[in-house]
């Protein structure tokens, strides 16, 4: 297990404005914490301690949030983007179904109470359009106050545990007043009442949700300017610039990419050179091309881009190093 903290970048669709294409992209913050040489995690069933019937299902709730980050390959990404380099993953392990098969095993319990009491008070009403008096209705009040600790264990196939979270006493108290007789569901309870069993689960989910941050990466989203190529005389290269936008607005990145190249090497304007060796580059980097993107980037002398390119350059090392390429 290894503390990283990298970035990456995986494109999306862009947009368009007037003189340049919006590329707009991701950068996917790796977690503090990564399982070395683990490729396979199985997760064992969560217990609640108290084994009440109103709680018996956070345990599988805990689990299924658990299950789910780990085997999302796409943690933020945003609807209709798209991604054009597959090994961009944010689900670095694989969920398997015995604890023969994992590399790494997730266990642990939860331990919780509940208290809850109803309240009958008057409320004061005053002057309205249909009473000139007050008066006075009867106020009902639905109260819980839980209480939950949480334990997980993270431990390898040698039976070593390689990590473990622990929080005691985390506390939510819920209250809902009512005016006038509340409405009762089918089972006695009050109308618009949140469940016994939610009550646990907002007492661990911001831990929960921390521990969750801690194993698993996110995309983050980020965006490059792919400017017009101005100032070309040649009509032949006028056309093939031209092909090039078409395939931008396409979102055919690679391909845009290799014919910017190709204008910056025959453009005779030095500002349209530069436009089109910077549109080369950044497309050549989104796309994972590294090396061509090092290429044309390096003539830009953008130091901001390079630094990104440098930073995809070491994220995908580090991948390839931890095993999860």
């Amino acid at each position: 297990m290894k503390k990283i903290f990298v970035m990456l970048t995986l494109v999306i669709v862009t947009t368009t404005i007037a003189n340049a294409e919006k590329v707009r992209t991701y950068t996917m913050k790796m977690p503090s914490f990564v399982f070395e040489g683990v490729k396979t995690v199985f997760i064992k069933d969560i217990p609640v301690e108290d084994g009440e019937l109103w709680n018996r299902g956070t345990g599988l709730e805990v689990q299924k949030l658990l299950r789910e980050n780990i085997q999302n390959a796409r943690i933020g990404e945003k609807a209709g983007h798209k991604l054009c380099t597959p090994w961009m993953s944010t689900q670095l392990y694989q969920l398997v179904n015995s604890e023969s098969e994992a590399d790494l095993v997730i266990s642990g319990s939860i331990r919780s109470s509940l208290r809850k009491n109803e309240e009958v008070a008057l409320k004061g009403k005053y002057q309205t359009e249909t009473h000139k008096l007050p008066y006075f209705v009867k106020k009902y009040s639905k109260n819980k106050d839980a209480e939950a600790s949480i334990d997980l264990q993270f431990t390898n196939k040698d039976g070593v545990a390689v990590k473990s979270y622990s929080k005691m006493n985390m506390t939510y108290h819920y209250s809902k007043e009512y005016l006038g007789a509340p409405k009762l569901t089918k089972d006695g309870k009050y109308e618009g009442e949140i469940r016994d069993y939610d009550i646990t689960m907002k007492c661990i989910a911001p831990y929960l949700n921390t521990i969750i941050a801690e194993i698993t990466p996110r995309l983050l989203s980020k965006t490059y300017d792919v400017k017009k190529v101005k100032k070309i005389k040649d009509k032949e290269l006028k056309k093939t610039n031209k092909s090039a936008n078409k395939l931008l607005r396409k979102g055919s990145y690679a391909e845009a990419a290799d014919i910017f190249a190709e204008v910056a090497a025959n453009a005779s304007d030095s500002r349209s050179v530069a436009t089109a060796n910077k549109d080369a580059g950044i497309l050549y980097m989104v796309t994972g091309n590294f090396e061509k993107a090092e290429e044309f980037l390096k003539k830009t002398n953008d130091s901001a881009l390079l630094n990104d390119l440098n930073k995809r350059k070491e994220l995908y090392n580090e991948l390839k190093r931890i095993g999860i390429l």
